[in-house]
């Protein structure tokens, strides 16, 4: 009974604690193997007895006297034998390590939205390669966008994946243009939990698609794509919120109406109000016109922007600053133009006077006819004091709407107030 006890207890020791017992003068642990530091032999590790027995030998005795006379114990301790599974667990651990600095690095970079290419740059690389352990064998920027930016990648929909296991979410989908006019589609899961807190339910960019064409069948198809690749149960879908766009209603009804059983489509409010502000530039021409023009007059153009600022100064303007580039599909952007001109329609007048003089251009002749012509001038007055007074409210609720954290109670009273006040106009 004793020797079976014995026997299991043995079979539990590892070599690192005879290593522990012997001394690491004496022992070392190679590939999972107890190793003679003074013998340079295998020793078994199970029996306690038998590690002494080989300490206690005559040619390790013989070795450890010559190895205590000689003083340069590191250069024997260089001589001695490396087994190959140690060699192969110091280069994985190596490897490991190696990998751990670039992906780190360039999910760093990523996070901070440096561009990987900065790692290319002579300083950069110098840096490196004296101050960061390992830093020379960082790969160019080409290398870690094709091998690295993929792992990276990986590691964050894992994560993704993790958050949302199991939970309740809503589906933001919006769309929007990039520079090369391609139809970029963005779709967001917020998890739902009212136990949670905000800051466990904030919305996550969970993929970003570029399409050539944007209807309800392929809006439809980005979102059924989504869900898949983030194993999010269609019964786990409790809200779909997009614009008021025509084909997104479509693509609820038609499409994904169906698949998620449990959904409801909540369309942005912020779009609504949108759409309302887009009543005011369809029903004001002249200060439509007005705003294009003054935006045509300054684009491309550094030299006259120099010169009106310069008329500000010496006409002792409160503000110096140029008007506002309006842009339709940024939400206020056109109002706050629109309340800009209001008050500095007069120094328009002298602007563009001065600015003929220097070369006409078709956008200034078509500025100067819209100032010049009373009858259109005291209309155009009489739009921009109408905006003026009126828009204050849209433009505070819309703003009120993109913001980041807000209770329902309080957009539910914005609109309610909104729709009450509307017909008065």
């Amino acid at each position: 009974m004793d020797t079976k006890r014995r026997n299991k207890t043995a079979d539990n020791v590892t070599p690192a604690q005879r290593v522990s017992d012997f001394g690491k003068d004496q022992f070392c642990v190679e590939g999972g193997i107890l190793w003679c530091k003074v013998c340079d032999v295998p020793v078994d590790h199970v029996r306690r007895q038998t590690v002494a027995d080989h300490v206690q030998s005559a040619k390790h005795r013989s070795r450890n006297n010559k190895r205590q006379a000689n003083s340069d114990e590191a250069s024997l301790a260089q001589k001695r034998q490396a087994t190959i599974n140690g060699c192969h667990e110091r280069q994985t651990e190596a490897s490991a390590a190696k990998e751990r600095i670039v992906v780190n690095l360039v999910e760093t970079f990523m996070a901070a939205n440096i561009p990987l290419e900065k790692l290319d740059n002579p300083k950069m690389r110098a840096f490196l390669d004296t101050a960061v352990k390992g830093g020379g064998g960082i790969p160019v920027a080409n290398s870690l966008r094709q091998h690295y930016v993929p792992k990276v990648y990986n590691k964050q929909q894992a994560n993704i994946v993790e958050q949302l296991k199991e939970k309740k979410v809503a589906v933001i989908v919006d769309e929007t243009t990039d520079v090369m006019g391609r139809y970029v589609v963005n779709v967001l899961l917020q998890p739902i939990d009212a136990f949670a807190g905000a800051d466990n339910c904030r919305p996550l960019l969970v993929n970003t698609e570029f399409l050539e064409e944007v209807n309800n069948s392929t809006m439809s198809q980005v979102v059924i794509r989504t869900l898949s690749n983030l194993n999010v149960d269609s019964n786990d879908v409790l809200a779909f919120i997009s614009d008021n766009a025509a084909y997104m209603k479509k693509c609820f009804t038609d499409r994904l109406k169906g698949i998620l059983p449990n959904t409801v489509h909540i369309t942005c409010w912020a779009h609504i109000v949108f759409l309302v502000g887009e009543q005011f530039r369809c029903a004001l021409p002249l200060i439509d016109e007005l705003v294009s023009t003054v935006k045509a007059i300054f684009s491309k153009a550094p030299g006259r922007r120099a010169r009106y600022l310069n008329q500000l100064r010496q006409q002792k303007a409160t503000k110096i600053a140029l008007p506002p580039v309006p842009v339709i599909t940024r939400w206020n952007t056109w109002f706050e133009a629109a309340l800009y001109h209001a008050e500095h329609l007069d120094v328009y007048v002298i602007f563009v006077d001065a600015e003929i003089e220097h070369g006409s251009t078709q956008q200034l002749r078509k500025l100067s006819t819209l100032l010049h012509n009373e009858q259109q001038l005291n209309e155009l007055r009489a739009e921009l004091e109408f905006l003026a007074v009126h828009c204050q409210r849209l433009i505070t609720d819309l703003k009120s709407l993109e913001e980041r954290q807000f209770k329902a109670v309080d957009i539910y009273n914005s609109m309610a107030d909104l729709l009450s006040w509307l017909p008065w106009l």
